[in-house]
């Protein structure tokens, strides 16, 4: 249902105004309207006014009057710790990303990287010392947020993310080729996989059902076994002998090469997506991106599939 609007403009049940949020804290944690206007730079009465909107939007009182001055309210109490706890926290990570590159300038500070969890845990995370290495003077910053960037908006330099390629306004290199097959903690013939529980990621396009088209295998049900949103609970679940996962080729390379997983199945399926690494030609950071896509580029290259998967 849609947030109802109050009398400031503002949706009942949204995020409040950062401002109205520092108001508040300073004002609980001052005693005064007066003090908390002291250390935000306003008056006693635009702390009062921004603690007043807050207090409509919420619906209750943030604070009583006392014989030694303003103190908060039972519930304005209660709120506090979690507003001082935001608050220092968009201090510590303003700092922490942005402290060197308003010092130095829009190319200083960490390059930030958006990667899918599943993806950033399985292939990138055995190669980022090497990147490391290599390139000494780029600090990274990794988030595994769950949906797309936006560059302009969210501050991120470059992307791995899984698709067509085919993202407007963005540069996109394909990191190679994507292939599905079964991989489990067991060798197995295509007798055993009717009985055995199949292990489905959610929200690809290509699944059990594509990949036993592909084999030419009849009479498996393929709408059986255990669902995962990430592809890389289903692989752990496929470690620990609960089924058999459809692997993709990049992600199942570290585990097939340790002999944790086994591909014991033919064919391996095609995929039409895959990976990408994405930037924005207009970020300020065109070198150090630069170096990121050509390191991951030059290591998706050097990593070929298994010789039984090309030769379909």
């Amino acid at each position: 249902m849609r947030g109802r609007v109050n009398d400031s403009g503002q949706k009942r049940g949204g995020l409040p105004p950062l401002n109205w949020l520092r108001a508040f804290e300073a004002a609980a944690r001052c005693g005064s309207f007066a003090a908390a206007g002291q250390e935000l730079g306003v008056t006693a009465a635009a702390v009062s006014q921004q603690v007043r909107l807050l207090e409509a939007q919420l619906g209750v009182p943030l604070f009583r009057r006392t014989s030694r001055g303003l103190a908060a309210s039972d519930l304005g109490a209660a709120y506090l710790p979690t507003v001082a706890d935001a608050l220092d926290r968009l201090r510590a990570g303003t700092g922490e990303v942005f402290g060197g590159a308003r010092r130095l300038g829009p190319r200083a500070g960490p390059l930030v990287l958006r990667a899918p969890g599943s993806f950033a845990l399985l292939w990138l995370m055995p190669r980022l010392d090497r990147f490391r290495r290599l390139h000494p003077d780029i600090a990274l910053s990794v988030t595994t947020r769950a949906e797309p960037a936006e560059f302009a908006v969210d501050g991120i330099d470059v992307e791995l993310r899984y698709g067509a390629g085919d993202w407007p306004g963005l540069k996109s290199a394909r990191l190679g080729a994507e292939l599905a097959f079964p991989v489990a903690a067991r060798r197995m013939t295509r007798r055993d996989l009717a009985d055995a529980t199949l292990l489905h990621v959610i929200g690809y396009r290509e699944g059990w059902p594509a990949w036993c088209r592909a084999a030419g295998l009849g009479g498996i049900d393929t709408e059986q076994g255990l669902r995962f949103d990430v592809s890389h609970l289903a692989l752990d679940a496929a470690r620990r002998g609960i089924g058999v996962a459809l692997g993709r080729w990049p992600m199942v390379a570290e585990d097939l090469r340790r002999g944790t997983l086994v591909a014991p199945l033919r064919p391996a399926l095609p995929v039409a997506e895959a990976y990408h690494v994405v930037w924005s030609q207009r970020s300020a950071r065109q070198d150090r991106i630069a170096a990121f896509r050509d390191f991951v580029l030059a290591e998706a290259k050097a990593q070929k599939p298994p010789a039984w998967s090309r030769r379909g």
